[in-house]
C-alpha cells in the first residue's frame, strides 16, 4: 500500500511547494482555500439546482 500512496505524497509536496512560492500559502492556507472553494462550488450547485420550477 505504501507504493500506491508514494506517488500522491510526493504530488501533494509539489503542490504545497508552487503555491508556497507563488502566494505565500503553507499546507493549512492551502488546504482553507481548497475548502473554501469546494463549499462555494457545492453552495452555488444547490442553489442553481433548487431555482427549478415547481409547476
Amino acid at each position: 500500500m505504501n507504493f500506491i500512496l508514494a506517488p500522491l505524497q510526493s504530488l501533494s509536496g509539489g503542490v504545497v511547494a508552487a503555491t508556497e512560492r507563488f502566494w505565500g500559502l503553507g499546507e493549512v492556507g492551502l488546504a482553507v482555500v481548497i475548502f473554501i472553494t469546494v463549499f462555494l462550488v457545492i453552495v452555488v450547485a444547490w442553489l442553481i439546482h433548487n431555482t427549478g420550477r415547481w409547476d
